[in-house]
């Protein structure tokens, strides 16, 4: 994903993956990473930004039809034939 960015805006990113996540004003997140840095962050866009959205559908549809038609003879002579 930074490789990605830095293809995109020139610039080099480095990417945290914070373990908490504390939200308590919409406008103000708190996050702790992994080496106990904490950063306060504001909900203010700083001129560029990624959006993704993913849609999967998948459906499964299966039928069968059989048919068979035949006359059955008797040992008499006779044949046996079903009406359609």
């Amino acid at each position: 994903m930074e490789r990605f960015i830095r293809q995109l805006t020139g610039k080099n990113v480095r990417i945290l993956v914070p373990e908490k996540v504390i939200l308590q004003d919409p406008n103000n997140i708190s996050l702790k990473l992994p080496d106990d840095r904490q950063f306060e962050l504001s909900n203010q866009r700083q001129g560029w930004g990624l959006e993704y959205h993913f849609d999967e559908t998948y459906s499964e549809e299966e039928s069968m039809f059989f048919s068979a038609q035949g006359k059955i003879r008797t040992e008499d002579g006779k044949e046996i034939d079903r009406p359609k």
